[in-house]
């Protein structure tokens, strides 16, 4: 959308604003001649798809949410704190923190050799990036 307005030299058209419809009707070539009626109706599907989209995203996000405040996972409480949005704790609440862990050895598995018990480290099994220790890629992402 963005490139078919470029090459007609319009820039400032914002498609996401409310009032996009009527902004929409005052487009001009920087030369002050309307549209084609060809471009003009391909600009305006590609608006009422992008607007299309953004309600189906708001709804998801919405029934999301709502799930979310109903159960009292970890989920729900991960979204409450700053800088963790809803997906990402949705995330982390099913990939990561699935089962309880009593203390930090709780996730590692035991090995008995010769009568002596120890910690053979945390099970190659779930989501490799959950069981990193602080240099693990997520937390040098800033995810």
């Amino acid at each position: 959308m963005w490139g078919l307005l470029m090459t007609q030299g319009i820039r400032d058209f914002e498609p996401t604003r409310r009032d996009w419809p009527a902004r929409f009707e005052a487009l001009r070539t920087p030369d002050g001649l309307p549209l084609a009626p060809g471009l003009r109706a391909e600009l305006l599907r590609e608006c009422r798809r992008l607007w299309l989209v953004m309600e189906m995203i708001a709804e998801g996000e919405a029934e999301q949410k709502a799930v979310a405040e109903a159960e009292d996972g970890p989920a729900a409480r991960l979204a409450q704190l700053r800088g963790i949005g809803l997906t990402f704790a949705t995330v982390l609440g099913n990939e990561v923190f699935f089962r309880d862990f009593r203390n930090r050895r709780a996730g590692a598995q035991p090995v008995a050799e010769r009568g002596i018990r120890r910690d053979q480290g945390i099970a190659k099994s779930g989501n490799p990036r959950g069981r990193g220790g602080p240099r693990s890629r997520w937390l040098t992402w800033g995810i």
